[in-house]
């Protein structure tokens, strides 16, 4: 008789697992049986990775004399293990046992559940390898080559492709990044394409050996998906757009590979920053307690933090706000709230999958959303790594707003009783938004707000030309718009600072020259200094390429407004920045922080880029005095 199948579970001790031992038997009406053992002497097994998706678990399978509930696309991808332990001639050692979490481990059982994902990461390393459960292969045209597999076809080539142009290359620095081409892309022999690649990082990082991809009947070489994501990273592909985003899931995971087998471990919150958006959770607490294996912090489980222990008991709120505290007090950076929910009505915002209640406004948010990273504004902050040093979460280097001062969060005030939801630390005020101008007034898409971009910068500009007192003063306020525009993040277009500039002072006098308003504005200064104010902007321009500035400021400008401060300063910030709103330095921030009156208090906005306040300018003016140190609850 059929039983339940949360009774198919036997208790087990700390320190073991379950394996389900495959019945090898094409047909057998049970695909195995689940066996405990312990991790100190578990049989050479297998871990299952596979993506949980949106399938409902509706698909009846046998496991001994018990009947679990799986989704359609697991229940096709068990018996396809069947077969690979039957023949047994893929893969060496034979695949018996295999380890695949929402069977073996007793969902319902919150404290299982969460002691279990606290081994995770001993899972999966001491797996013989991670098996990729990439689904069935629906479709089959008439020709008998499916979509899917002329898709690997295509991933094939493209790695023949770059080992001819790069045979020595083994990491993503080893091959030169450059702007997509379509000459290169014609004189390559590539035809267009599509993918829809996707796994959870953890399982694909911490697996012993190189991962085998399983696609239907089809198994495919992880090192040559790797590869071809690479090329096509550093070709421009996929920054253009021209690429699915889900291979920057393989580079990511790759990058995550290479640095576990250096023994490299990860802090937390980089490997948050390099995965939030691109990897999704059907449970969204997993967003961090699926990267706890790959952590630096959580690598002595005798040890650990209680923020840094899975517990399924709490709120998804609970888990990052305990999270977040914790880190911000350990690490005294700023860089990790990049993400943070802020206040309500960001087009950021409204990309979300989930609403979750009761999460502070300085609190990361780090769920789902419902598009993938194009879409998404581009943060302020970046993962530092190399192959040869450790990796740390933080600005870029020149953003040094609140000098080498680091974060102190004080006691709460006692109206807040303590509340962890509450940041009660000093702020230095140094400034107030004056003026806001929407990049975007309608949530346009990317590849909306891209083809509109000409426009849209045009009236940024016009707004910034009221800050354009002399006509002589004119590469002082294009160097302004410039790096405002761009947060100043050259490096993502591989030039110099003064190379950028170039390109943003191209760009600029063609718009310049091209618009009624502007040619209106110059001659209405008259005479002699406008007409030289403009041959000085034309010579700043000379040898810029526009393109590249254009390629960066839609990059940062994408979800956000430019503003004009009460001390006529130019900046960037979040979308729903408002008139009245503080630009304030926070220690431990390399850039200002937009933070608006609450009634109790302060809300957090969201991060900046002020020109002028990006260098130490704030500190230096607390100390000669000139500002004040204010001490704020922020909610």
């Amino acid at each position: 008789m059929e039983t339940d199948e949360f009774q198919g579970y036997a208790p087990m001790a700390p320190n073991h697992i379950r394996l389900l031992h495959l019945e090898k038997e094409a047909g057998a009406p049970s695909i195995g049986t689940l066996e405990v053992v312990s991790l100190e002497a578990t049989p050479p097994y297998y871990a299952l990775s596979h993506y949980w998706g949106t399938q409902e678990r509706n698909t009846p399978v046998r496991v001994g004399d018990y009947t679990y509930h799986v989704s359609p696309d697991l229940a096709i991808g068990l018996r396809r293990l069947q077969r690979l332990a039957s023949e047994n001639e893929e893969v060496n050692p034979p695949v018996e046992y295999i380890w695949i979490d929402n069977i073996c481990i007793n969902q319902s059982n919150i404290p299982e559940l969460s002691l279990q994902v606290s081994q995770m990461g001993r899972i999966y390393a001491q797996a013989v390898r991670t098996l990729a459960w990439l689904g069935p292969v629906l479709v089959e045209p008439e020709d008998g080559c499916s979509i899917i597999t002329a898709g690997w076809q295509l991933v094939d080539k493209i790695y023949e492709v770059s080992k001819a142009q790069y045979p020595e290359a083994k990491t993503l620095d080893d091959i030169p990044v450059q702007t997509y081409s379509d000459l290169d892309h014609i004189t390559s022999g590539l035809p267009d394409w599509d993918s829809t690649l996707i796994w959870v990082v953890q399982e694909v990082a911490l697996s012993a050996i190189d991962p085998m991809l399983i696609h239907g009947d089809h198994s495919y070489s992880w090192n040559r998906l790797k590869s071809a994501a690479i090329w096509l990273r550093r070709k421009g592909y996929i920054r253009g757009g021209r690429t699915p985003e889900q291979l920057l899931n393989v580079i990511t995971m790759s990058v995550l590979r290479e640095s576990v087998n250096a023994a490299r471990r990860w802090p937390l919150d980089a490997l948050m920053s390099i995965t939030q958006i691109k990897f999704h959770a059907t449970d969204q607490r997993d967003k961090l307690y699926g990267l706890f294996g790959l952590a630096a912090e959580t690598q002595d489980a005798a040890s650990l933090p209680d923020p840094l222990r899975p517990n399924y008991g709490k709120r998804v709120a609970e888990v990052y706000r305990d999270v977040a505290r914790y880190l911000l007090e350990r690490n005294g950076s700023l860089a990790m709230v990049t993400r943070a929910r802020g206040v309500s009505g960001s087009l950021t915002d409204a990309q979300r999958e989930h609403d979750l209640g009761g999460l502070p406004s300085w609190c990361p948010d780090w769920s789902d959303f419902r598009v993938f990273n194009r879409e998404i504004r581009t943060s302020f902050s970046w993962v530092h790594y190399s192959n040869t040093t450790n990796t740390r979460f933080g600005f870029p280097d020149h953003y040094n707003a609140s000098g080498s001062l680091k974060l102190k969060l004080a006691s709460c005030s006692a109206t807040t009783t303590n509340d962890p939801s509450v940041l009660r630390l000093g702020v230095l005020n140094a400034d107030k938004v004056a003026r806001v101008v929407p990049f975007d007034e309608g949530n346009l898409s990317r590849r909306d707000f891209d083809d509109t971009f000409q426009v849209i910068i045009a009236r940024i500009f016009e707004a910034a030309l009221t800050l354009l007192l002399e006509p002589g003063d004119i590469q002082n306020w294009a160097r302004q718009l410039i790096n405002s525009t761009t947060a100043e993040q050259y490096r993502v277009s591989g030039r110099g600072q003064e190379e950028a500039f170039k390109d943003g002072a191209s760009y600029l006098y063609k718009v310049l020259l091209s618009n009624d308003f502007f040619i209106s504005f110059f001659d209405s200064r008259g005479g002699s200094s406008s007409s030289a104010a403009m041959d000085q902007l034309k010579e700043a321009a000379r040898g810029g390429e526009p393109k590249k500035y254009e390629a960066v400021a839609r990059n940062y400008c994408f979800h956000r407004t430019f503003m004009i401060t009460e001390t006529k300063r130019m900046g960037i910030g979040p979308s729903n920045m408002q008139v009245g709103d503080i630009v304030s330095v926070i220690p431990g921030g390399g850039v200002p922080y937009v933070l608006r009156r609450h009634e109790n208090g302060w809300n957090f906005v969201g991060e900046s880029y002020v020109h002028g306040l990006m260098n130490t300018e704030a500190v230096k003016a607390y100390r000669k005095g000139l500002i004040q140190e204010v001490v704020v609850d922020i909610f």
